[in-house]
């Protein structure tokens, strides 16, 4: 009938106005409850097979897996884009790539849009990010709402702008134990500034798992050991700095097993310093009432589809990403199977913090997915099943390539609807059953009427997504940051 809604746009908007009421409910009736503090951990380029929590058997992510024995992990995340910008923008505002605009390596994310940090800082919280990846700098307006933003590794000040040479920009990437150390000493700060330490709302972004590969040698060593033949392994790598180094743009067998270890041991690497993060925070008691978020902002590609690096598709292993939220004092852990997206991120969070989320949000609260600790909680969490989870979907956007180096993008959208997905560009679209065909190995796995389904849903999200859109791009960008771009493989 004209002017009603399907049952599950009617089920989000009632899930939506109780979880208002919920939130309002909490601020009258638990005044006395400080509120929490926020943990927003960002992994750049981590892709999720790689996380023990996710049936990984290597060993790298010991101290994630510990996390994830008292936090609810989603199985089935998404991000909105396959690289840093976009996903980012999505995570911090909840909106589509082609709403915030950030759709190129040279955009800006609109001073209009509204940001976590900003929707917290009225609230008394202390606000602040520490990030290692350049592209997020802050001429790129991701600085709105931080009383702190620090993105690393900083410019040289004796270098007067001039660009960095070959050697240095090998070497550009900043490690967490920087980022670790900031961030502590600004907690300090914080607790030293009155008789009541305020709220806090942090958001870091490491840089380990991204390139350029640069990883401990004691990781090399741990992870090129596992082949029986660490010796061997250690002379190609020696030869593709020094001697081959077209092996890294197009890796024989030899050389793409190389890589892979230099991945996998700066995964290895960033979940050592992570370890080191929470014993920090624990020991100041940060983590008595704290949300917690770890996820990642996209994957990496070695060849599962002919290519390496990120922002070229949409292929899983470039936005299915790994993605666990812990609640204050979440004792339980919880699988949870439905289709999410990053863009649930910042509802969810408010709505942890008994925040309600602005209109502008596209994303839905998951907070009903985490064990609950009261009746409401209950309720909430059994309203939220009453959808169909084999319809839930996440949509995401490559609308155009990020920039420079980057290949044309093979994909320029895709929809997962359970365990179905469709990708499509300009010249046709692929369809795949990720039940049995999660690798994306053998497109036309749908039948008919589930491709004409699936390109129902994704006309209907791509409207969607076209709602307050904003457009905004970065003139005269200064050489330094260009360099560490290219650096990171961005820019032109």
């Amino acid at each position: 009938m004209h002017g009603v809604k399907p049952p599950r746009a009617r089920m989000r908007d009632l899930r939506r106005r109780v979880g208002l009421w919920a939130a309002a409910l909490c601020l009258a009736g638990c005044s006395t409850s400080p509120p929490p503090n926020v943990l927003v951990i960002v992994i750049d380029t981590l892709r999720a097979d790689r996380v023990g929590w996710y049936g990984n058997h290597r060993d790298l992510t010991p101290f994630l897996d510990s996390l994830a024995g008292h936090a609810s992990v989603f199985w089935n995340a998404y991000a909105q884009s396959s690289w840093t910008s976009a996903s980012v923008a999505s995570l911090l505002t909840s909106r589509y790539p082609s709403q915030h605009g950030v759709t190129r390596w040279d955009a800006v994310l609109p001073a209009a849009e509204q940001t976590l940090p900003q929707l917290f800082k009225p609230r008394g919280y202390a606000t602040a990010a520490f990030l290692a990846n350049r592209i997020l700098d802050a001429k790129f307006g991701y600085a709105h709402g931080f009383d702190v933003y620090a993105v690393f590794p900083k410019d040289d000040p004796n270098s007067a702008g001039k660009p960095l040479d070959p050697f240095a920009r090998a070497l550009v990437k900043e490690r967490g134990e920087r980022l670790n150390r900031e961030c502590l000493a600004w907690l300090e700060t914080v607790a030293a500034t009155g008789p009541t330490t305020p709220p806090v709302f942090l958001y870091l972004q490491y840089m380990e798992p991204h390139i350029p590969y640069t990883p401990p040698q004691d990781m090399v060593d741990r992870i090129m050991s596992r082949h029986g033949d660490a010796a061997h392994e250690h002379d190609t790598y020696a030869r593709m700095l020094f001697v081959e180094p077209q092996r890294w743009n197009q890796p024989d067998p030899e050389a793409l097993q190389v890589i892979e270890d230099l991945y996998d041991a700066e995964v290895a690497s960033i979940d050592a310093r992570l370890r080191e993060l929470f014993a920090a925070l624990e020991s100041r008691g940060f983590l008595r009432n704290a949300v917690v978020v770890v996820a990642a902002d996209h994957g990496e590609e070695f060849l599962d589809h002919g290519r390496l690096g990120h922002g070229t598709s949409l292929y899983n292993e470039l936005i299915h990403v790994p993605l666990l939220i812990a609640a204050p004092a979440q004792v339980q852990h919880a699988d949870v199977h439905e289709v999410v997206s990053l863009i649930d991120v910042a509802p969810t969070v408010l709505h942890l913090a008994g925040l309600a989320p602005p209109s502008t949000f596209e994303g839905q609260d998951l907070a009903p997915f985490l064990p609950a600790a009261h009746a409401l909680g209950a309720l909430l969490a059994g309203m939220h099943r009453v959808g169909d989870a084999a319809n839930a979907t996440a949509y995401s956007q490559l609308l155009e390539p990020p920039g420079g180096p980057f290949q044309a993008a093979r994909h320029h959208e895709a929809i997962v609807v359970g365990a179905r997905k469709l990708l499509t560009n300009a010249r046709g679209s692929e369809g795949y059953d990720l039940a049995t065909d999660p690798s994306e190995k053998s497109p036309g796995g749908l039948s008919v009427a589930e491709q004409q389904a699936l390109l129902a849903a994704l006309k209907a999200s791509g409207e969607r997504a076209q709602r307050a859109t904003r457009r905004e791009r970065l003139d005269n960008l200064d050489d330094a940051t260009k360099e560490h771009l290219r650096a990171l493989g961005y820019g032109g």
